[in-house]
């Protein structure tokens, strides 16, 4: 280890003196992360030079806790600044609102922050998606969802119809019923290409994420360039037609134009921030849509690809999800849906194989004391879900020793034997309808290991919308469709696509054919 101040993290080992370990974080930082820590050991935080930068990986699920506990005193505001500049081309003008608001999350800005309650870009950001996202309003959001889904998939007959790939077929459907759910139907009427130029932005986001200029990307550029100009589009369309403040309790929670509650609130406070220009707005959309999709349609892609590889699976995931059919435009009981033990299970083991976001956070107004270590005000400190997700000495200490290599799928993973009851000690609960009897969903201990939403006041606030729009795309699927992969696919060959590491779900290396049609 590179000698350090007394109580800085300990720099790892480096062989170009002014660059550092520049060209492993620019190429592949995730697996560059990964070797790391298996090399110079997870227990401890690391520093890792990156030119005049440096920043502190975090390996540990103690001090991920830690971290995720002290909240209130740290940001994660590189991470949004970096996107903002780098992925969704906000104008250079707006960037300074993102970087100034050093405010924090809570309804009272920290005392230190001289930031204007109306220019609060991060805690509006949070507190908007927090409150329409959850409560009353998110039946309403998950039924429209799943109605719209169906009615999407009406043009599926009772003939086998063959498609070339799953993963193109799920964002199409699945993705446009998502956007309709969330921001109108509108949109996808005044753009009907949105969901292919989006597919093609998602792919180019690992290049933006190296910095490199238009000149270099030209047709990826050109292709966000045509989204943000359908946003800006979609927005004035939006507001010719609805009012936005119209936010009341007493208030529609959905309009074709806008859709929900939480588009016009996003639209209400952006109003009010002289910074917010119409490109700012639309890059704040795009940013919402791929927080939207670059998650969910991954992770129901998988989801659907395991249950087609193994029948059993399959059936026992169904077998939970019929007993939540209800009459409705809606066709489930989707809370009662989502609370299935083996459903819910699976759908985390698929997040935690499949999700591989970065969580970044700093301490603005004061350095921060971790574990005897001091971080340095300003100083970034990094954890990867996906380093946590595969390290199986850490998921022992955190009391879930793998029963399987965690490199695997086990859709039991987050099985955990009920707790009984002190009435009766006999009770472990009624039978499960997947047969996995005595057995209860539990992610108990493992907030250090499992960070596909992130943690702490910052947890993602869209969570509750994305466990339900996956786990009832995945059931209306299975439950009105027969589904087959083609004989053409190895199922052994079809692997995650780790370009997007850090950066969200991730989706298969090339096509994968199927088959599906109307069940009779």
């Amino acid at each position: 280890m590179a000698l350090r101040t007394p109580n800085t993290t300990p720099t790892i080992p480096y062989a170009l003196p002014v660059l550092g370990h520049v060209f492993g974080l620019a190429w592949d930082p995730v697996n560059f992360v990964n070797k790391t820590l298996l090399q110079y050991g997870w227990t401890r935080p690391l520093r890792i030079k990156a030119g005049s930068q440096s920043f502190t990986v975090l390996g540990n699920p103690t001090h991920i806790n830690q971290v995720f506990r002290f909240s209130k005193q740290l940001a994660s505001k590189p991470g949004a600044v970096f996107s903002v500049k780098y992925f969704l081309g906000t104008p250079s003008e707006s960037i300074p609102l993102y970087e100034a608001d050093d405010s924090g999350m809570a309804s009272r800005p920290k005392k230190e922050s001289s930031t204007r309650q109306e220019d609060r870009i991060h805690y509006h950001q949070h507190h908007a998606a927090q409150k329409y996202l959850a409560a009353q309003h998110l039946p309403p959001l998950s039924q429209r969802f799943i109605a719209t889904l169906a009615r999407n998939l009406e043009v599926i007959g009772n003939n086998w119809l063959e498609q070339p790939d799953l993963y193109s077929f799920l964002q199409q459907h699945v993705g446009a019923a998502g956007i309709e759910a969330l921001m109108g139907s509108e949109i996808l009427r005044l753009h009907p290409t949105l969901l292919d130029e989006y597919e093609i932005f998602e792919r180019s986001i690992p290049k933006f994420a190296r910095c490199l200029p238009r000149w270099l990307l030209p047709k990826e550029y050109k292709n966000r360039d045509r989204l943000l100009d359908a946003f800006k589009k979609w927005h004035i369309h939006g507001h010719a037609n609805s009012d936005c403040s119209r936010l009341a309790p007493g208030d529609p929670e959905w309009d074709p134009y806008f859709g929900s509650k939480l588009m016009k609130a996003r639209q209400d406070y952006a109003s009010r921030m002289k910074a917010m220009n119409a490109g700012a707005c639309a890059s704040e959309d795009l940013g919402l849509m791929f927080a939207l999709n670059s998650n969910s349609i991954p992770s129901i892609f998988w989801l659907v690809f395991e249950a087609l590889k193994d029948l059993n699976l399959r059936e026992r995931l169904m077998s939970e999800a019929v007993c939540c059919l209800c009459p409705g435009p809606a066709r489930f009981d989707i809370p009662k849906l989502c609370d299935q033990p083996l459903l819910q299970s699976a759908f985390a083991e698929t997040l935690r194989l499949r999700i591989a976001t970065g969580v970044v956070r700093v301490s603005e107004h004061e350095p921060f004391k971790l574990d005897g270590y001091t971080i340095e005000k300003n100083h970034r400190m990094l954890a990867f879900a996906r380093c946590l997700a595969l390290n199986a000495e850490a998921w022992t200490q955190s009391g879930r020793p793998p029963t399987r290599p965690l490199e695997e799928f086990q859709a039991e993973r987050f099985l955990v034997p009920k707790k009984k009851c002190f009435a009766d000690s006999s009770d472990v609960g009624s039978p499960s309808a997947s047969g996995d009897e005595g057995l209860e969903f539990s992610v108990e201990g493992l907030a250090g290991c499992w960070l596909p939403f992130g943690g702490g006041q910052r947890l993602c606030p869209g969570r509750h919308f994305a466990k339900q729009l996956i786990i009832s795309a995945f059931a209306l699927l299975f439950n009105d469709f027969d589904v087959e992969l083609s004989p053409s696919v190895d199922a052994k060959k079809v692997v995650a696509d780790t370009n997007l590491l850090a950066v969200g779900g991730l989706p298969p290396v090339g096509k994968v054919p199927f088959r599906i049609k109307r069940k009779e």
